[in-house]
């Protein structure tokens, strides 16, 4: 006895398998990017919740000032440091730049073990070669990446910040509906 191929129940089985196994792997790119930002939600709701029952154990109760005070709180310990490290590096460049335009200006060679490095060695004294020769490029090139490093933390301290100003004016409009 054959079996109809169409019908068979084997058939059937694996494509739904197959089609379960595409929604599920469609449902993970689609939730792709958000699975880190709400581990990372769920990891710093775990940590400051004792903190935040203090706060509103002194704010006696009232949700909406606690949770704006712990937002606040949340927020500039992420931002602080990463204007620090902003200011911080944007001020050891600049000691850089002047620093290896003194060096270069004298004449500089690289010792002979870093240039015999793969894949950077011969790149690296193209660049002393042509700082050599202009000792400005130097300055243009660490200025271009200072400027780059600045915009991407600024970008990345706005960021924070939106997004901080949206979780306080979504934790005050949830606390509100209590």
């Amino acid at each position: 006895m054959e079996e109809d191929f169409v019908s068979a129940p084997w058939l059937r089985r694996l494509i739904s398998v197959v089609l379960l196994g595409g929604l599920v792997l469609l449902g993970f790119r689609v939730m792709e990017p958000f699975i880190i930002p709400v581990v990372w939600a769920a990891i710093l709701a775990f940590v400051t919740w004792p903190a935040y029952e203090w706060v509103l154990r002194t704010c006696r109760g009232r949700s909406i000032v606690a949770s704006l005070i712990m937002t606040t709180a949340v927020s500039i310990a992420v931002i602080a440091p990463i204007a620090w490290l902003a200011l911080v590096l944007r001020i050891e460049l600049g000691v850089a730049w002047r620093e290896a335009q003194n060096l270069l200006a004298g004449g500089a060679q690289l010792p002979p073990g870093i240039l015999k490095l793969p894949w950077i060695g011969e790149q690296l004294r193209e660049l002393v070669a042509r700082a050599a020769q202009d000792p400005h490029l130097l300055g243009f090139e660490l200025n271009k990446v200072a400027n780059q490093s600045s915009e991407r933390i600024v970008h990345l301290i706005g960021g924070i910040g939106r997004e901080a100003a949206k979780m306080a004016l979504w934790s005050m409009g949830w606390c509100s509906q209590r």
